[in-house]
């Protein structure tokens, strides 16, 4: 049965979870009131200041589908859990891979990372979200790009402990979607990409590589895009900003 372990301060939640990952249970769900070294992808800071966000990382021990689609049960965890919080809003979304954008700014992110043994085979996966909650606007600016929270979006402060319940009620249903059917996921997840059709700029480490439109996300969860030579290209890593919202 899934429970919540909480830390008033952490390293971060997901570092915990992988150097514990032989004695922590499955299907934990491990939360921090604030973090000394939050990460997201590609090794960049998350901000983890205390007491006003959400952070937290969901354990799956031996999980019973491909560990390549993690990112979409959090990505679909974390915007239920937005949408719970911000009822209504209409401009919640998931920018590929992983990322939840309110209208053009980062509301929450995910970071998956594997745990194998000493021979390579993969024992589990924790699941990392963050979610920006009651972080004010004068906090949120000094972010190194667009970002929101649900204070900023609602002018209200929201209850934290029960975004935590939210999340672990969303992050089991999810986990268990995976497992009966990893194809049903796929196109929950990609419904609720708004990307394709967009143009938009591929960085891979601070470095603009690709000017290009998106005209798929496929089944491997790589995004299908055409360039502005007409060359086609499937790409599975790289930050990817929209060029501009239509």
């Amino acid at each position: 049965m899934s429970k919540i372990l909480r830390f008033k301060e952490i390293d971060s939640t997901n570092k915990y979870g992988i150097e514990n990952f032989d004695t922590l249970s499955d299907r934990l769900l491990i939360i921090a009131d604030s973090q000394r070294a939050g990460r997201g992808r590609m090794q960049k800071n998350w901000f983890s200041p205390p007491g006003i966000n959400l952070y937290a990382s969901f354990i799956i021990k031996y999980p019973k589908f491909d560990i390549s689609i993690s990112s979409w049960i959090g990505g679909l965890a974390a915007l239920d859990v937005a949408r719970e919080l911000l009822p209504g809003n209409k401009d919640l979304w998931i920018k590929w891979p992983n990322d939840i954008y309110c209208r053009e700014r980062k509301l929450a992110g995910v970071l998956c990372e594997t745990v194998s043994d000493t021979h390579n085979n993969i024992r589990g996966v924790v699941i990392g979200i963050g979610i920006n909650i009651n972080m004010a606007k004068e906090q949120l600016d000094s972010i190194d790009r667009p970002a929101t929270s649900i204070f900023n979006e609602t002018g209200k402060v929201s209850d934290i402990a029960a975004a935590y319940e939210m999340l672990l009620k969303q992050i089991q249903i999810f986990t268990e979607k995976a497992e009966q059917s990893q194809e049903r996921l796929y196109m929950s997840w990609k419904e609720e990409n708004r990307i394709i059709g967009r143009k938009v700029n591929v960085d891979i480490l601070g470095k603009t590589l690709l000017d290009a439109k998106v005209i798929d996300i496929k089944r491997s969860g790589c995004l299908y895009v055409i360039d502005e030579n007409g060359g086609f290209h499937e790409l599975y890593s790289g930050d990817v900003s929209i060029k501009a919202f239509e």
